[in-house]
């Protein structure tokens, strides 16, 4: 690029000279990939949950635009792993909220009275949101929520661990879980957080072909193909019943 094309492009310019000096560091990896992927600070001790939050081209709202610097940073920082396809990082500023749940209130096959937790985290430019609060050092027991997003462009995650991805698929796995407790005499807390991480990879591969252009479109179709699934029903019942 000329310097004439870089004063035109001003901030941006040194933006990207600054991404092509961090994949020169970087290097590639042991398998001859490029990528890079972006891990929280701290350790496996630290009161924090993380992790990226995803939508439909990466806009949370369909008048949502996409700006060029913000999907280069995406393509050259970050390589989460995504459920869907037609899903990336969101950008700045999408907010992320954490909350306890009560499994009276969750058995009615719905959310009405979350306890919050933290309501001030927002995500950074590639789309990770990090809670650092002493309400996220258990992150085992029964049982903590993500909510990302606002208005009606939101979505919803069980947290079973440090690192959890907001998007249709997390969605997907509340919305059937919710059914399933409202129409069984499983409770919330029947099922351990081991349990729903595997819950949540099953869904992923149930839901991967979900398409929509917005948040609403997305999870209705996710929830579709998530509720429909017999191996699916079957293994919410064999989490449920085990010891």
């Amino acid at each position: 690029m000329g310097m004439t094309k870089c004063k035109v492009l001003g901030r941006g310019c040194s933006l990207l000279a600054a991404w092509l000096a961090w994949l020169v560091i970087a290097g590639c990896g042991s398998d001859g990939s490029s990528a890079v992927r972006i891990v929280p600070d701290g350790n496996a001790n630290e009161p924090i949950v993380t992790g990226f939050v995803l939508a439909p081209n990466g806009t949370m709202a369909s008048n949502e635009r996409l700006r060029f610097w913000d999907v280069a940073l995406q393509q050259f920082l970050v390589a989460p792993a995504v459920a869907l396809q037609g899903v990336e990082p969101v950008g700045a500023g999408v907010p992320v909220s954490l909350a306890d749940l009560d499994w009276v209130d969750f058995a009615d096959g719905r959310i009405d009275s979350p306890l919050p937790l933290d309501l001030d985290t927002v995500t950074e430019a590639d789309g990770r949101y990090r809670i650092v609060d002493p309400e996220a050092r258990d992150v085992l027991g029964c049982r903590k929520l993500l909510t990302a997003g606002s208005g009606t462009n939101v979505m919803r995650a069980l947290v079973y661990g440090r690192e959890v991805n907001v998007d249709p698929a997390s969605e997907a796995l509340v919305r059937v879980l919710l059914d399933f407790v409202a129409n069984s005499t499983a409770q919330l807390c029947n099922f351990s957080a081991s349990e729903l991480l595997r819950l949540q990879q099953r869904v992923n591969d149930v839901v991967f072909t979900a398409r929509g252009d917005s948040i609403a479109e997305i999870t209705a179709a996710a929830y579709e193909l998530a509720r429909r699934n017999r191996s699916l029903q079957q293994a919410l019942i064999a989490a449920a019943t085990s010891d």
